[in-house]
C-alpha cells in the first residue's frame, strides 16, 4: 500500500507540473493573443491627402511665374484682391494675388490649356520651387509621360491645373 500511494503521489506531482506548463503556456499566448489585438492599430476612413500642394496657394511673383504660398491674411476688399502669404520659396511675408491649384489629370492634358509646373521636378521640392504657366502646345509624347508646354517638354508628374485664370497669364 506504501508502494500505490507513493507512486499515487509522484503521478499526482508530475501531473501538478505538466498542467501548471500547460496553463504557463496557454497564458503566455492568450496574453500575446490579447497583446497583438491591443496593438493593432485602427484604420480610419479618412487619410492625408494625396496632394502635396493641399491647403497651400500660388502665388504670382513675375512674369509667369508663381510661388507656393501658405495664406496668412485672407484676400478681401480691403486688401485690393491681395492676400498676405508666406512664400515658401523666399522664406518672407508679401502680399500677392493667389489662387488655389489642383493636380492635373490626363483629360486636362490637352493642347491650349494652361498649366504649372515646377521648375525643380524633384517631389521634395515642390513647395520651394518656382512654378511657371504655360500653354500646352503638343501632346504627342503623353504616352511617355512628357508635354511640350510652351515649347519646353516638360513632365506630367508634377502638372496643376489652376482653379481660375492666373494673374499676369502667359
Amino acid at each position: 500500500m506504501k508502494r500505490t500511494h507513493r507512486t499515487f503521489v509522484l503521478l499526482r506531482g508530475i501531473l501538478v507540473v505538466v498542467l501548471g506548463f500547460a496553463l504557463m503556456s496557454c497564458a503566455s499566448m492568450v496574453e500575446s493573443m490579447v497583446g497583438s489585438i491591443s496593438s493593432t492599430p485602427v484604420v480610419t476612413a479618412t487619410r492625408a491627402s494625396d496632394d502635396p500642394l493641399d491647403g497651400y496657394v500660388m502665388a504670382f511673383k513675375d512674369g509667369s511665374i508663381y510661388s507656393v504660398g501658405q495664406v496668412l491674411t485672407p484676400a478681401s476688399a480691403d486688401t485690393n484682391g491681395e492676400a498676405e502669404i508666406m512664400d515658401m520659396n523666399l522664406g518672407d511675408k508679401r502680399w500677392s494675388e493667389v489662387f488655389t491649384s489642383r493636380p492635373a489629370g490626363d483629360s486636362d492634358l490637352v493642347v491650349g490649356q494652361i498649366v504649372l509646373t515646377p521648375y525643380d521636378e524633384n517631389p521634395d521640392y515642390l513647395k520651394t520651387s518656382n512654378w511657371y504657366a504655360y500653354f500646352i502646345t503638343d501632346i504627342s509624347r503623353k504616352h511617355a509621360g512628357i508635354i511640350t508646354a510652351s515649347g519646353y517638354d516638360v513632365k506630367v508628374d508634377f502638372l496643376r491645373i489652376p482653379d481660375r485664370e492666373v494673374p499676369k497669364s502667359p
